[in-house]
């Protein structure tokens, strides 16, 4: 049985690498240029990260249903649409009416406006949770989440999923590394690691263990985990006994639904019936528009609650 050259794959890669940076003169410009004014030439840190992308970034000019061109000329199927944010495709004509007629009548007053409540009305009955809030992503949104659950259960921790990605704060930024729970970048207060416990996907006994002590508010996770390892699946049983060690410990079940409300009205949470406490969205909910939204049940949302004047 024959195996892969390394070497081959290495002069394979090396050929391919310097075919994409000749293909791409107009980029390489506006990347030098960015670096005036940009650190590393990007507007996100993380499009420069090696461990993300390995070669210069495409500067995109536009996009239409499922395809996108970049400033060389180039046409792209993207079959990653923009981390699943652009679900609907590029510029769909519904999305584009409705944002142009919201921005000739003005788009933000720091006051409610009639369309919330239709939202609010529609997302309770598609998640069958009674009552929401909305902020300008899925990372506010598990951000202010994890605050309302600290706030029901004046518990301080968190409890994620090894391989998970629920944003960029602080108390997501932790991963499991030899057994432990260890900062995933630099500039994390010392004591994160203290308000986050790490646990393998699936593992029912691994999440009782953590949960024994009572010290958790929340247990935070994608019905399906679609991250930093791929699609994995949950097993047989396991919402379901995870609902039950959540209840029985009076700790709040939160699903993040950021990504996988694609797959229909009510996503993951609607369609295997699933009875959280709680649930995150963000992307495609507003077909690229910057948008996140989180909703609780009656209980939870008590915490909301002003005393009478």
């Amino acid at each position: 049985m024959s195996s892969v050259d390394p070497d081959v794959v290495r002069r394979l890669k090396a050929r391919e690498d310097e075919r994409f940076r000749v293909a791409h003169p107009h980029s390489r410009d506006l990347l030098e240029r960015a670096r005036a004014s940009m650190p590393n030439g990007v507007p996100m840190a993380w499009l420069a990260d090696p461990a993300t992308y390995d070669h210069l970034p495409v500067w995109v000019t536009e996009g239409t249903g499922s395809r996108f061109r970049c400033v060389d000329g180039h046409e792209y199927v993207d079959f990653n649409v923009a981390d699943m944010s652009m679900f609907c495709g590029y510029a769909p004509e519904p999305v584009v009416e409705a944002v142009s007629r919201r921005m000739r009548a003005g788009n933000q007053f720091l006051l409610p406006v009639e369309d919330s409540i239709w939202v609010a009305e529609e997302l309770a009955r598609r998640w069958r949770l009674p009552k929401w809030q909305f902020t300008l992503s899925a990372s506010q949104a598990n951000t202010e989440l994890i605050r309302v659950a600290r706030v029901a259960t004046a518990r301080p921790r968190v409890l994620l999923f090894e391989g998970k990605y629920h944003g960029h704060f602080d108390q997501a930024l932790v991963t499991l590394e030899d057994g432990r729970e260890v900062p995933e970048e630099l500039g994390l207060p010392p004591d994160v690691t203290e308000q986050t416990r790490v646990v393998p996907f699936n593992d029912l006994h691994a999440v009782a263990r953590a949960l024994e002590p009572r010290d958790v508010a929340v247990v935070l996770l994608e019905p399906a985990m679609t991250n930093n390892q791929g699609l994995i699946l949950p097993d047989a049983g396991f919402h379901e006994g995870l609902r039950r060690i959540t209840s029985e410990t009076g700790t709040v079940l939160a699903y993040d639904e950021t990504h996988t409300l694609v797959c229909g009205p009510g996503g993951l949470t609607t369609i295997w019936n699933l009875e959280p406490d709680a649930v995150s969205l963000g992307k495609s909910i507003a077909a690229g528009v910057p948008i996140g939204a989180y909703g609780m049940s009656e209980e939870l949302a008590s915490v909301f609650a002003h005393p009478a004047t």
